[in-house]
C-alpha cells in the first residue's frame, strides 16, 4: 500500500486529502497539523481501502512515496527540511507561494540541490492554458484578469506563469496602482491592480476587486480575443456553448501522483521552472516596499 503525507489540514491540505480518499486505490495516509482538535476530528474518518495515521508532529525515519506540504508559506522551509532530512521521499509537492524570503530559496537550493528534481509545485498556469487551448503567441497581447477582493498576491504566481508562457519575454512588474495590504492573518496582499509588461508590447493587467469568488480572464489579439468566466470550478467561454471543468486539488492531486508513479504527463511543474519566477515577484515587492512581503 502506498504511503502518502500531507502536512496541513487547512482548506488546501483538505482538498488535497478528499481527492486520495475519493479514490478507490488503497493508501496509508500519513497526515499532520498543528491543530489538536483537527488531528482528533481526522481520526475520525473511516474509509475502505484507507489506513489513516494522524499526528500534530512530523514523522522522523519513515518511507513515502508521496508528500504534500500545504503549510502556511511561513512554515515552509522548516516543514520540507524535516521531511526531506528525517525521511525518505520519493516525490514532493509544494503548495504557492513557496517561500517569503530570497534567503530561504538560497538556503534551500544549497542543501537539497540533488533532491530538486522531484519537487513539484500546485501552479495550475500550462494546465489551464492547455484546458482553453491557447498557445504562445505571435504577436502582442492583451490579458485582463479580475480577481476577487484581496486576492491578488496569493494568485500572482499562477497569471505570472501564464503571462510568461505566452509571451516568452522578460517580463517587468507594474506595482504603481497596486495598494498593499497586511491582513489579519498576517500575510500580505492588496487592491487595485498589477501590471505586467514585456519588450514585445504584451501587456497584462491583473485587478483585485471583484466582491463574487470567480475570475475574469479575457485575451486579445488582433486576430484572436476570448473571454472566459471561471465559476464554480467551471470554465465558461463567452463565444462557446460548451464548459470545460477546472478541477483543482480535490480532484487532481490523486491523479497527478499516479502519472507520476507511471512517468506519464504531469500537469504541475517542477520546483526549477516556478523559482526564478517566485524570486522575481519577491524582489520586486521588497524593492518596491522595502520590506519584506508574505504572501499567503
Amino acid at each position: 500500500m502506498n504511503n502518502i503525507a500531507i502536512i496541513g489540514l487547512g482548506k488546501m491540505g483538505m482538498s488535497h486529502l478528499s481527492s486520495f480518499l475519493n479514490d478507490k486505490n488503497r493508501y496509508n495516509l500519513f497526515l499532520y497539523d498543528k491543530n489538536l482538535m483537527k488531528i482528533n476530528k481526522i481520526k475520525k474518518i473511516k474509509i475502505k481501502n484507507k489506513k489513516i495515521i494522524a499526528n500534530i508532529k512530523p514523522p522522523k525515519y519513515g518511507n513515502f512515496e508521496f508528500v504534500v506540504i500545504a503549510t502556511k508559506s511561513k512554515e515552509r522551509l522548516a516543514v520540507i527540511d524535516h521531511f526531506l532530512k528525517f525521511n525518505n521521499v520519493r516525490f514532493v509537492l509544494l503548495e504557492k507561494f513557496l517561500f517569503n524570503k530570497l534567503s530561504e530559496f538560497k538556503k534551500f537550493e544549497k542543501r537539497y540541490k540533488t533532491e530538486l528534481n522531484k519537487i513539484y509545485v500546485n501552479v495550475w498556469s500550462k494546465y489551464f492554458l492547455n484546458l482553453i487551448n491557447l498557445n504562445i503567441s505571435k504577436e502582442p497581447f492583451e490579458i485582463k484578469v479580475e480577481l476577487p477582493e484581496k486576492r491578488i498576491l496569493t494568485n500572482l504566481i499562477h497569471f505570472y506563469e501564464i503571462f510568461k508562457i505566452l509571451g516568452k519575454n522578460k517580463i517587468k512588474i507594474d506595482l504603481n496602482f497596486f495598494k498593499l495590504l497586511k491582513l489579519k492573518n498576517g500575510y500580505h496582499d492588496g487592491t487595485g491592480k498589477i501590471i505586467l509588461k514585456n519588450d514585445f508590447g504584451s501587456t497584462m493587467e491583473i485587478l483585485s476587486q471583484k466582491k463574487e469568488n470567480n475570475f475574469v480572464f479575457e485575451f486579445k489579439s488582433k486576430k484572436f480575443n476570448e473571454r472566459i468566466n471561471l465559476v464554480n470550478n467551471q470554465i465558461q467561454f463567452k463565444k462557446k456553448k460548451n464548459k470545460i471543468d477546472f478541477p483543482l486539488a480535490s480532484k487532481v492531486t490523486c491523479n497527478f501522483y499516479k502519472n507520476l508513479k507511471k512517468e506519464g504527463n504531469v500537469f504541475f511543474p517542477k520546483y526549477n521552472l516556478i523559482t526564478k519566477s517566485s524570486k522575481e515577484i519577491i524582489k520586486n515587492l521588497s524593492s518596491k516596499y522595502k520590506k519584506n512581503i508574505y504572501i499567503y
